[in-house]
């Protein structure tokens, strides 16, 4: 199936026709990871359009329930996680994103339990838990530093420095948001323009 196709069609229909529709192509989809990581890619991609990015988080969980590929359905909770966070859903944001977790640790996959947690710490210092945000920021960035994922290094820092504002610490928010574009330049994961629009926020921020 054409991706391109398959992303528009589960973008405009509704939650129920497009399960439907993903049921109605199923043969088709038969490399799983790769469907789970266009939904991922285009989830993250409309972040910004948090309804339509919880649609698709739950098209993916839907999909990894339906083929059973538990890699699939974590990567789902973690963009429903992360849409609820941007609608200000913080309690059922760190459920799906605790579940999330869960799942990566038991498939070995450190990566995406560290993504997972990108959004994890905003929601969890919306619902008063500084210190377990910063632990799990702190956790997180350890493991991209040691994968050479600069790109995420930047992400959680950036979350880092908002909470270090948040609570007063502002000399300590100041050094890491100093300390991004230095990062953001050895990226080589990233289109230009990605790693622009980065640096512009890290700015504006400081």
């Amino acid at each position: 199936m054409d991706d391109t196709l398959f992303i528009e069609q589960l973008r405009d229909l509704s939650l129920e026709d497009g399960r439907a529709y993903i049921q109605e192509h199923i043969a088709e989809l038969s490399d799983h990871a790769a469907i789970a990581y266009l939904l991922t890619d285009e989830a993250l991609r409309l972040l910004y359009s948090p309804f339509i990015s919880l649609k698709l988080a739950e098209l993916l969980i839907f999909f990894g329930e339906y083929v059973h590929h538990t890699s699939s359905h974590a990567l789902g909770l973690k963009a429903k996680g992360d849409a609820l966070m941007m609608i200000g859903h913080h309690q059922a944001a760190l459920d799906a994103l605790d579940a999330a977790g869960e799942e990566f640790k038991l498939l070995g996959d450190e990566g995406n339990w560290a993504r997972s947690r990108i959004s994890w710490i905003v929601s969890a210092v919306w619902l008063g838990r500084v210190e377990e945000a910063l632990q799990a920021a702190a956790q997180a960035r350890e493991v991209f530093l040691r994968r050479g994922e600069n790109f995420w290094v930047c992400s959680i820092d950036h979350n880092t420095a908002i909470i270090y504002a948040y609570i007063g610490r502002y000399q300590e928010a100041i050094q890491l948001y100093e300390s991004m574009p230095d990062i953001y330049r050895t990226v080589t994961d990233q289109n230009e323009t990605t790693i622009q629009l980065y640096l512009a926020i890290g700015e504006m921020n400081q």
